[in-house]
């Protein structure tokens, strides 16, 4: 389990220090505050950025393929621009570095005895042709003075904490269509659950990992009828024109209906129980969490969730949008009395010294309660609060804004783009 995160030239951040992650994360902040990327980080790093995770990272968000040819590729006359190459969309400013500037994804501290310590690094490298007397070799030389004719690969690498990097895997760049080697098809313990309700295919490559453990599909079908009670059972039927099948839930001997004939809620903690019980010691990573569930539910899905990230020992970060979420969140965190969870929120500070740069800060389960009662007026909270209907949740930029008692910010800073929680007009 990853304790805290240091990120860096990877998509939107440039650099990102998360001093703290808990078994149970949540993750907010505006738009395009970097919350999806942070998703994508971990997901990097928990497959070793494998050829396949870098694949279905690019492609959810339809970048495995080059379409646009108006990006430059490095040093001058390069006129089969392999730097058209889909992976540079992975690096900071989406475009491939032209010096060793590299991807870095791993912990910020020193892992203690059974935390994960490892860290991944991608880069280019360049490599010209040496010829011998029996044989033609590649040697590295410095990307800085490559040439035209000169062979620039990705180098995907990994240490151990205080080890050297040693090369995993390497790949030539080029333009179009990334591939995947057949090779390269590396089991997987983090498990991604984006903000689409129907990917079905991903559904059911998770459901594979579960159909042969009965207590496991006992977990999904206990999950489910949080929102229909009735339901008995889920099989999956297969179909010739649908891979993986279709998961149908079994009512009773006579009523049987598709799951995707239901509503959005079902499918998505369809989803999420799915890659929760698919990745026992593994990683789950969750983007919008509350789409397609009613708030009513959400505090009984976190609840459940709660229990299943120490029963099958899962590290658990999710992101969300929704005031309804946050709540739900802090009320199943007080219910469960647990102390490894945290809010945590994405922004960018800005103060005169890093404007603009990315910061942190994370509330436990004490200093979120202070939270969500920061910015209420003196008389104090509706009653639709105490009723547990939660209000919106409201960004403001301001330049002196108050920490909640016991909250951390790590870059140590006081005027970032903080969190502020408003109650309903």
């Amino acid at each position: 389990m990853l304790q805290s995160l240091r990120i860096r030239n990877f998509r939107l951040f440039d650099a990102i220090d998360i001093d703290r992650l808990a078994r149970v994360n949540l993750v907010v902040g505006k738009n395009n505050a970097g919350k999806t990327c942070l998703l994508e980080a971990l997901r990097l790093h928990g497959d070793s950025a494998s050829a396949e995770c870098i694949r279905r990272v690019l492609a959810g968000r339809a970048e495995d393929r080059t379409e646009d040819l108006t990006e430059p590729a490095i040093g001058e006359g390069n006129g089969d621009a392999p730097m058209l190459d889909p992976i540079r969309r992975l690096f900071h400013g989406y475009h491939l570095p032209n010096d060793s500037t590299a991807i870095e994804l791993g912990p910020l501290h020193a892992p203690t005895i059974g935390a994960t310590g490892y860290s991944i690094r991608l880069l280019l490298a360049a490599f010209e042709s040496e010829a011998r007397e029996d044989e033609t070799i590649q040697r590295r030389i410095a990307i800085e003075t490559a040439d035209e004719d000169a062979l620039i690969r990705l180098l995907v690498e990994r240490k151990e904490h205080d080890a050297s990097w040693t090369t995993l895997r390497r790949r030539s760049l080029r333009r179009g269509p990334l591939q995947v080697p057949i090779r390269d098809n590396e089991p997987s313990t983090t498990r991604f659950v984006g903000a689409d309700t129907h990917d079905f295919e991903e559904n059911m490559e998770h459901w594979r990992l579960v159909a042969v453990r009965p207590s496991a599909r006992a977990v999904v079908e206990d999950a489910l009828r949080i929102i229909d009670p009735e339901i008995q059972e889920i099989v999956v039927l297969p179909l010739p024109r649908r891979r993986g099948g279709e998961a149908v839930l079994i009512y009773s001997d006579t009523k049987r209906l598709p799951l995707r004939s239901l509503g959005d809620g079902i499918q998505r903690l369809f989803q999420i129980m799915l890659a929760m019980v698919a990745s026992p010691g593994g990683l789950v990573l969750i983007d919008e969490f509350e789409n397609g569930l009613h708030w009513s539910v959400q505090r009984l899905a976190w609840e459940l969730l709660f229990r299943l990230t120490v029963e099958l020992d899962v590290q658990l970060v999710a992101t969300t949008h929704s005031w309804d979420c946050i709540a739900a969140f802090r009320d199943a965190m007080a219910a469960c009395k647990s102390d490894d969870a945290l809010l945590l929120h994405l922004g960018r500070s800005t103060r005169k010294s890093s404007h603009g740069a990315f910061v942190s800060t994370h509330y436990d389960r004490e200093s979120l309660t202070h939270v969500t009662q920061a910015g209420l007026v003196a008389s104090g909270p509706p009653k639709q609060w105490n009723a547990g209907r939660p209000g919106p949740l409201v960004h403001r930029s301001i330049h002196e804004p108050r920490c909640a008692p016991g909250a951390r910010k790590d870059d140590d800073t006081r005027d970032s783009d903080s969190l502020v929680l408003e109650p309903p007009p």
